[in-house]
């Protein structure tokens, strides 16, 4: 590790502190550390932006409304009422542990309707998650650190589909790692 970066390497702490997997005072201390002009942190968070737009793509413009001369747009009350927002945010996150140790989950939407939700996963060093058997598909992305499903090696911007009736293995390397996963709704059912 570099002293100009005493907790990690600089694009493992971008996905970090997007994704919201830094406690308090782990954002507290990166924060101060990017106010201090730290290029290469600064450049790894901008660089996860094309993956924040990839995820997040931008809505569409609104034209602004002529009854206000600053150019807010404004949006009819029955357009509003149709759109459906859900925000969480990083500092409200709540990580859930789970069956396996060293393995955390924050759950971001569960959608009833598709029978899915969609959930960030903490990996600490070395933890696994043993004996997946999907009885129907997943989906994983891979944000930050390293994991093996089995024998594939996936990094930071791999992602990853299991079919029905795949059996597979889960193993964080060395340095953890977070993930994004969208699965059924019956693959965790406290959702």
């Amino acid at each position: 590790m570099s002293s100009d970066h005493p907790f990690g390497r600089p694009t493992e702490l971008a996905a970090l502190y997007v994704t919201g997997a830094m406690t308090p005072e782990e954002r507290r201390r990166f924060d101060q550390h990017l106010t201090e002009g730290c290029a290469a942190c600064a450049a790894a968070l901008g660089r996860l932006d094309s993956v924040a737009k990839a995820f997040c793509p931008p809505p569409a413009p609104v034209e602004a409304s002529s009854a206000d001369p600053q150019g807010a747009a404004e949006v009819p009350v029955a357009q509003a009422s149709q759109t459906a927002i859900q925000i969480v945010r990083a500092s409200e996150a709540v990580w859930h542990d789970t069956p396996y140790d060293g393995v955390t989950m924050q759950v971001l939407h569960v959608d009833h309707s598709r029978g899915q939700y969609t959930a960030l996963i903490r990996m600490l060093p070395g933890s696994v998650c043993s004996e997946l058997r999907q009885e129907d598909r997943s989906q994983c992305y891979i944000i930050a650190g390293e994991m093996f499903i089995d024998i594939h090696h996936l990094r930071a911007g791999d992602f990853i589909y299991t079919g029905t009736g795949s059996l597979h293995h889960a193993r964080a390397g060395e340095g953890g790692c977070v993930a994004c996963l969208v699965e059924p709704l019956h693959r965790n059912p406290r959702w």
